[in-house]
């Protein structure tokens, strides 16, 4: 990956620095489980993609059969996400989830809208994305967002939430 980060030490006496190969390869093998992990999680998501939403969401797209394009030219399928892709929105809903818990509501609806960027309609950053935007009195996009949750995960603790508040925001929205 890239080079050890130095240890430095600056004592009264002496400064001086070292190369730490061993919190490296520490640093190395923790980014391969994650990538490990993320591989399992983006098979699982992909295998778990609701029929409603394959059309909008699968971004995989047929090979173009053009004859007079040779089959080793044709255009390869793009999967729904990558081990990289899911790391990286893993990581954009940990920090939403931090703004949220710091009442930074705007700040996390960015990160949550990053995530669902990188993995569309991943039913975390799609759950948590809707409550930030009912913190945020956006509730016709709260409302559409417990919606798109409900089609990944119809039962559960969190699907009761969902119901709950799509239950709420339907009387207040008919209220208007």
């Amino acid at each position: 990956m890239s080079e050890a980060l130095p240890d430095c030490v600056n004592l009264i006496f002496y400064h001086g620095c070292r190369s730490n190969a061993a919190r490296q390869d520490k640093i190395d093998k923790n980014a391969q489980e994650k990538l490990s992990v993320a591989t399992e999680r983006c098979q699982q998501l992909t295998a778990a993609l609701p029929e409603q939403l394959a059309a909008k969401y699968n971004k995989t797209s047929p090979a173009t059969a053009d004859p007079n394009v040779s089959s080793s030219k044709q255009q390869e399928p793009t999967p729904y996400c990558t081990p990289e892709d899911v790391v990286a929105a893993d990581h954009d809903v940990d920090v939403g989830d931090f703004n949220f818990k710091d009442k930074n509501y705007r700040g996390a609806e960015m990160r949550y809208r990053s995530a669902l960027e990188r993995v569309p309609g991943e039913p975390v950053a799609t759950l948590h994305l809707a409550r930030a935007l009912e913190k945020l009195g956006n509730k016709s996009e709260a409302l559409d967002q417990y919606k798109l949750f409900l089609l990944w995960k119809p039962t559960g603790k969190d699907a009761e939430e969902a119901n709950a508040a799509i239950a709420r925001l339907q009387k207040e929205l008919a209220l208007k």
